[in-house]
């Protein structure tokens, strides 16, 4: 996760994936830069505790 420092990271927080330039794209997972936050609330713990 980039543009926030890396204390200010949580579970739950909402992100979003960065695209590398289309040309630069590949096959695979690396045609994502980065994710970002999206300013969104957090998402309950229960909508994600069964992928702990």
């Amino acid at each position: 996760v980039s543009d926030i420092d890396a204390n200010e990271v949580r579970m739950g927080m909402r992100v979003k994936a960065v695209w590398r330039p289309r040309e630069e794209w590949g096959l695979g997972i690396d045609n994502i830069e980065f994710f970002r936050p999206t300013g969104e609330p957090d998402a309950d713990y229960d909508t994600y505790k069964q992928h702990l």
